[in-house]
Protein backbone atom coordinates (compact mmCIF):
# COMPACT_ATOMS: atom_id res chain seq x y z
CA UNK A 1 0.00 0.00 0.00
CA UNK A 2 2.86 2.41 0.80
CA UNK A 3 4.41 1.75 -2.59
CA UNK A 4 1.09 2.53 -4.30
CA UNK A 5 0.77 5.78 -2.32
CA UNK A 6 4.30 6.85 -3.33
CA UNK A 7 3.64 6.15 -6.98
CA UNK A 8 0.35 8.03 -6.83
CA UNK A 9 2.04 10.99 -5.13
CA UNK A 10 4.79 11.06 -7.78
CA UNK A 11 2.20 10.95 -10.55
CA UNK A 12 0.32 13.88 -8.99
CA UNK A 13 3.53 15.90 -8.67
CA UNK A 14 4.46 15.15 -12.29
CA UNK A 15 0.99 16.20 -13.45
CA UNK A 16 1.18 19.44 -11.49
CA UNK A 17 4.60 20.23 -12.97
CA UNK A 18 3.27 19.67 -16.50
CA UNK A 19 0.32 21.96 -15.84
CA UNK A 20 2.64 24.65 -14.46
CA UNK A 21 4.93 24.45 -17.50
CA UNK A 22 2.03 24.77 -19.91
CA UNK A 23 0.55 27.66 -17.96
CA UNK A 24 3.87 29.50 -18.07
CA UNK A 25 4.28 29.21 -21.84
CA UNK A 26 4.80 32.56 -23.49
CA UNK A 27 1.84 34.09 -25.21
CA UNK A 28 1.13 37.66 -26.27
CA UNK A 29 -1.33 40.01 -24.63
CA UNK A 30 -4.95 39.28 -25.44
CA UNK A 31 -5.65 42.93 -26.25
CA UNK A 32 -3.95 44.24 -29.42
CA UNK A 33 -3.27 47.64 -27.85
CA UNK A 34 -1.59 45.98 -24.87
CA UNK A 35 0.55 43.83 -27.17
CA UNK A 36 1.53 46.93 -29.18
CA UNK A 37 2.44 48.85 -26.01
CA UNK A 38 4.47 45.92 -24.62
CA UNK A 39 6.42 45.54 -27.85
CA UNK A 40 7.13 49.26 -28.04
CA UNK A 41 8.27 49.20 -24.41
CA UNK A 42 10.76 46.47 -25.38
CA UNK A 43 12.16 48.56 -28.29
CA UNK A 44 10.37 46.76 -31.11
CA UNK A 45 9.22 48.54 -34.24
CA UNK A 46 5.49 47.94 -34.20
CA UNK A 47 2.83 48.05 -36.87
CA UNK A 48 -0.83 47.84 -35.85
CA UNK A 49 -2.73 47.23 -39.07
CA UNK A 50 -5.96 49.18 -39.44
CA UNK A 51 -8.37 50.25 -42.17
CA UNK A 52 -7.50 49.31 -45.74
CA UNK A 53 -4.27 47.60 -44.71
CA UNK A 54 -6.18 45.39 -42.30
CA UNK A 55 -8.72 44.53 -45.00
CA UNK A 56 -5.94 43.60 -47.42
CA UNK A 57 -4.23 41.37 -44.88
CA UNK A 58 -7.54 39.85 -43.79
CA UNK A 59 -8.27 38.75 -47.32
CA UNK A 60 -5.11 36.64 -47.36
CA UNK A 61 -5.57 35.27 -43.81
CA UNK A 62 -9.23 34.35 -43.74
CA UNK A 63 -12.52 35.28 -42.13
CA UNK A 64 -13.04 37.13 -38.89
CA UNK A 65 -9.78 39.07 -38.53
CA UNK A 66 -10.24 42.07 -36.23
CA UNK A 67 -6.65 43.18 -35.57
CA UNK A 68 -3.12 42.41 -36.67
CA UNK A 69 -0.04 43.50 -34.72
CA UNK A 70 3.49 42.94 -35.99
CA UNK A 71 6.68 43.72 -34.12
CA UNK A 72 10.27 43.52 -35.34
CA UNK A 73 13.60 44.10 -33.67
CA UNK A 74 16.82 43.80 -35.63
CA UNK A 75 17.05 41.29 -38.43
CA UNK A 76 16.04 38.12 -36.60
CA UNK A 77 13.45 38.98 -33.95
CA UNK A 78 9.77 39.31 -34.92
CA UNK A 79 6.23 38.43 -33.98
CA UNK A 80 2.94 38.53 -35.87
CA UNK A 81 -0.24 38.40 -33.79
CA UNK A 82 -3.60 37.97 -35.50
CA UNK A 83 -6.79 38.60 -33.53
CA UNK A 84 -10.12 37.09 -34.63
CA UNK A 85 -13.81 37.70 -33.92
CA UNK A 86 -14.27 34.15 -32.64
CA UNK A 87 -12.27 31.14 -31.56
CA UNK A 88 -13.33 28.97 -34.51
CA UNK A 89 -11.74 31.30 -37.07
CA UNK A 90 -8.58 31.49 -34.94
CA UNK A 91 -8.45 27.70 -34.70
CA UNK A 92 -8.82 27.32 -38.49
CA UNK A 93 -5.97 29.75 -39.14
CA UNK A 94 -3.78 28.10 -36.52
CA UNK A 95 -4.36 24.66 -38.05
CA UNK A 96 -3.43 26.01 -41.48
CA UNK A 97 -0.18 27.50 -40.17
CA UNK A 98 0.61 24.40 -38.13
CA UNK A 99 0.16 22.24 -41.23
CA UNK A 100 2.54 24.50 -43.17
CA UNK A 101 5.04 24.36 -40.31
CA UNK A 102 4.88 20.55 -40.27
CA UNK A 103 5.58 20.49 -44.00
CA UNK A 104 8.57 22.81 -43.52
CA UNK A 105 9.99 20.48 -40.88
CA UNK A 106 9.55 17.50 -43.23
CA UNK A 107 11.45 19.36 -45.96
CA UNK A 108 14.29 20.12 -43.55
CA UNK A 109 14.36 16.50 -42.36
CA UNK A 110 14.65 15.27 -45.95
CA UNK A 111 17.65 17.48 -46.72
CA UNK A 112 21.15 16.03 -46.80
CA UNK A 113 23.10 16.57 -43.60
CA UNK A 114 25.30 19.63 -43.72
CA UNK A 115 25.70 23.26 -42.77
CA UNK A 116 22.65 24.47 -44.72
CA UNK A 117 20.37 21.91 -43.04
CA UNK A 118 21.78 22.81 -39.61
CA UNK A 119 21.20 26.53 -40.21
CA UNK A 120 17.64 25.97 -41.41
CA UNK A 121 16.89 23.72 -38.44
CA UNK A 122 18.31 26.30 -36.03
CA UNK A 123 16.11 29.03 -37.53
CA UNK A 124 13.10 26.73 -37.46
CA UNK A 125 13.68 25.93 -33.78
CA UNK A 126 13.82 29.64 -32.88
CA UNK A 127 10.30 30.15 -34.21
CA UNK A 128 7.13 29.49 -32.27
CA UNK A 129 3.55 29.16 -33.36
CA UNK A 130 0.65 29.28 -30.97
CA UNK A 131 -2.95 30.19 -30.36
CA UNK A 132 -5.14 30.96 -27.43
CA UNK A 133 -8.79 31.84 -27.63
CA UNK A 134 -9.31 34.38 -30.39
CA UNK A 135 -5.65 34.99 -31.29
CA UNK A 136 -2.90 33.27 -33.23
CA UNK A 137 0.77 34.22 -33.15
CA UNK A 138 3.96 33.28 -34.93
CA UNK A 139 7.47 34.57 -34.41
CA UNK A 140 10.56 34.19 -32.30
CA UNK A 141 10.32 33.17 -28.66
CA UNK A 142 11.82 36.45 -27.43
CA UNK A 143 9.40 38.56 -29.46
CA UNK A 144 6.39 36.60 -28.19
CA UNK A 145 7.59 37.11 -24.61
CA UNK A 146 8.03 40.82 -25.28
CA UNK A 147 4.41 41.11 -26.47
CA UNK A 148 3.03 40.06 -23.05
Amino acid sequence: MKKFARILALMLVATMLCVMLVACAAKPAEDPNDAKAALEENDYKVMHYEGLLLETISSSIGDGVTDVVMGTKGDDDMVLIVYFEDEEDAEKYYEKLDEERTEEQKEIDEMEDGEEKDELQEEFDKAVLGHSGKMVWAGTKDAVKAAK
